[in-house]
């Protein structure tokens, strides 16, 4: 996501300047079964993060003698962010909140 400055002086949306970054917190275990979870809330931003551990790895490490773990990793987000030309969007509200 590209970070479109507030310039020198003026305040953000949220009142805070352009140097402030956005509340951070971490909520841990949100997850019960996962090996690890996290809940990342910056802001109206929320990002889950879940970890499962599996004791082995891909076939060609082992077949090449690779030492060492293996981490994949997926992702989705959600369809809810304003599509181009809609016209309820307001880009200087969506850099104001980078």
């Amino acid at each position: 996501m590209r970070n479109i400055p507030t310039p020198p002086g003026v305040n953000r949306i949220d009142g805070r300047t352009s140097e402030q970054l956005r509340p951070v917190s971490f909520d841990l275990g949100i997850a019960p079964y996962a090996g690890g979870s996290v809940l990342v809330t910056m802001g109206n931003t929320r990002v889950i993060c879940g970890v499962t551990v599996e004791e082995n790895v891909p076939r060609w490490m082992k077949e090449q003698g690779v030492t060492g773990g293996w981490v994949t990793a997926e992702y989705s987000m959600s369809d809810r962010w304003p599509q181009h030309g809609d016209s309820t969007f307001d880009w200087a509200i969506a850099a104001s909140s980078c």
